[in-house]
């Protein structure tokens, strides 16, 4: 008898931690909060799976004026994004070479080297997922001109 009683109270207790593991879980994954604790009005709950991050790129000057022979220019790239911890400026693909990684928005300009139709993406980066479209927040294209350009 004895060890019919201590086998039922393991069950018990291994109930008992399941369930206190399972609203663990729940709640720290932001499914819901444990019985008996109200969150707060003032803390923020996790960003749900359909809130993708959003945010945008710019380029400044874009178009770049280049002249006579040059086939490249010099432009200054601007970011900001919401729902991200980190991003980063990738050059020519989503995965191409990093250019920049930082916070949520950043700022840096490129060296002499922009060819006309060179694309910046900004890519979520604040989950280590693979760099791909899905991950990408916003692009730019920069372009050249010669308008402005002295006549040859």
């Amino acid at each position: 008898m004895r060890r019919n009683a201590r086998h039922r109270r393991r069950i018990a207790d291994l109930k008992r931690v399941a369930g206190i593991l399972g609203a663990c879980v729940l709640y720290f994954c932001g499914c819901s909060n444990p019985p008996g604790i109200k969150q707060s009005p003032e803390v923020k709950q996790p960003v749900g799976v359909n809130e993708r991050p959003t945010g945008s790129i710019t380029a400044s000057p874009n178009p770049i004026r280049v002249c006579a022979d040059a086939l490249t220019g010099v432009t200054n790239l601007s970011w900001t994004s919401n729902r991200t911890l980190i991003v980063e400026v990738h050059v020519d693909s989503p995965a191409g070479p990093l250019l920049s990684r930082t916070g949520s928005s950043g700022s840096t300009t490129t060296g002499d080297w922009v060819v006309n139709g060179q694309v910046f993406y900004l890519q979520d980066a604040s989950h280590d997922e693979p760099l791909t479209p899905l991950t990408t927040i916003a692009s730019v294209t920069v372009k050249h001109t010669q308008e402005g350009c002295p006549p040859d």
